[in-house]
């Protein structure tokens, strides 16, 4: 597998915040990824929605140790662009998207406090901020 290299999406609110993965959900349509952040300051839930999914994970954050190093950025948004879930899958025969170029999709990472999910997808997610929690 090839090096493992990663850029923080810098257009997200709450950028240094790690964020719980509260809730996931997906249809054929959609996938979206309800965060909940919380420090003293800040109760806040976020939406990120993806569409066009070719493929999601999730894992506990202990099964992606080779993405916490030194250079891993901040943010609990990441685009993976070498060494991540695509490269990984793109090693079986049996994944017939791995034959397409790269470039035609991204691979995103959601950073939680305890999970992490992989998503490959052609389309920029959709993030919603939900007015502040009481």
């Amino acid at each position: 597998m090839s090096e493992i290299r990663v850029e923080s999406v810098k257009s997200i609110p709450l950028y240094s915040v790690v964020p719980l993965i509260n809730h996931i959900s997906y249809d054929s349509w959609l996938l979206r990824v309800s965060l909940f952040f919380s420090t003293e300051e800040i109760r806040q839930m976020v939406y990120v929605d993806f569409t066009d999914i070719i493929g999601f994970r999730v894992l506990d954050n202990g099964n992606l140790v080779e993405f916490w190093n030194d250079d891993c950025p901040n943010g609990w948004l990441w685009e993976v662009n070498d060494g991540g879930w695509f490269d990984l899958e793109k090693q079986r025969e049996g994944f017939v998207t791995g034959y397409f170029e790269k470039d035609l999709l991204t691979e995103y990472l959601v950073i939680g406090i305890d999970d992490c999910i992989s998503i490959l997808s052609p389309s920029a997610p959709k993030i919603t901020t939900v007015d502040p929690l009481l």
